[in-house]
């Protein structure tokens, strides 16, 4: 559920709280939803004495109440304004949303070392002889994070990611309605999240390859005018920086003429050479890492 909510606190001493409750009974007991919200936290506005009447869209906030767990049951919510001598609580636009089928998230993502010189990436699987179509690049897995620490993963998805960098993920329902990091690993990439949480609905769309700013801190590699990728070269163990021990593994497959699909060819052309060397050596110069929360 989802409702919009304005609200100015009166002072520090006088405040409201606004709590949600259900019921599934027809009203005989109510159960709290987990949303309660008071004086700053739920405040839409700074702190007035005056009598507060929002006056823009920017004094509303959207806020979410998770109720999966009343999932196909029918039920009750009622608004609790606990009034303390506050300022005046104003709601609008409560909405339900059907959660009974999977999130689709609609990805578009690119890989430094893959890149074709036009935008787009090489049909990796298919270089490497680990596939056959030549619109696919390579395998990611792709998760959801929580926007608060831990940060921890509540959904997680494998996808193919094609030449065009775009790449479609499914997630359980539970996650529609509410905000996450969109957390992207692939077997030489350095891990990369996005710049801040995403709300997901039903259906939903991040693009990483538009602006470096996509990405949280915005670690990306600039390829081309508006066109940027994340970095490659973070290969097994993978310790989310870019440094000697991954050269070490790049020179080691060089050396020995290794080809086919292995985390060291970093251009994914099937071959482990000096090309993959020297996006390496790049990065490392570069002191490349993962950032994320």
């Amino acid at each position: 559920m989802t409702f919009d909510v304005a609200y100015a606190r009166y002072s520090t001493a006088y405040s409201d709280s606004l709590r949600v409750d259900v019921s599934a009974d027809c009203g005989s007991t109510w159960l709290p939803t987990g949303y309660f919200k008071g004086g700053l936290s739920l405040a839409t506005v700074g702190t007035q004495t005056a009598y507060f009447t929002p006056a823009s869209a920017a004094q509303w906030r959207k806020d979410t109440v998770d109720l999966t767990t009343w999932a196909g049951s029918n039920v009750i919510i009622r608004f609790v304004n606990i009034n303390r001598y506050g300022n005046s609580l104003y709601l609008d636009n409560v909405n339900f949303t059907g959660a009974t089928g999977n999130a689709t998230l609609n990805l578009n993502v690119l890989f430094e070392g893959f890149h074709n010189g036009s935008g787009g990436m090489t049909p990796v699987l298919l270089n490497t002889g680990a596939g056959a179509n030549p619109s696919e690049t390579d395998s990611v897995i792709v998760k959801l994070r929580t926007a608060v620490a831990p940060f921890t993963a509540v959904a997680s998805d494998t996808t193919v990611v094609s030449t065009s960098g775009q790449a479609t993920c499914t997630f359980p329902p539970a996650v529609i309605g509410n905000n996450y990091y969109i957390a992207v690993y692939h077997r030489n990439s350095v891990e990369t999240w996005s710049a801040v949480p995403q709300p997901f609905l039903a259906t939903t769309a991040y693009n990483f390859t538009t602006s470096a700013s996509q990405a949280f801190g915005a670690n990306m590699k600039q390829l081309l005018p508006g066109v940027f990728a994340i970095y490659s070269g973070d290969l097994s163990p993978q310790d989310n920086v870019i440094d000697i021990t991954d050269q070490g593994a790049i020179d080691n497959d060089l050396f020995n003429f290794i080809a086919g699909y292995v985390v060291t060819d970093l251009n994914g052309d099937g071959v482990v050479d000096i090309v993959d060397q020297s996006i390496m050596n790049n990065n490392i110069f570069g002191f490349i890492s993962s950032v994320h929360p």
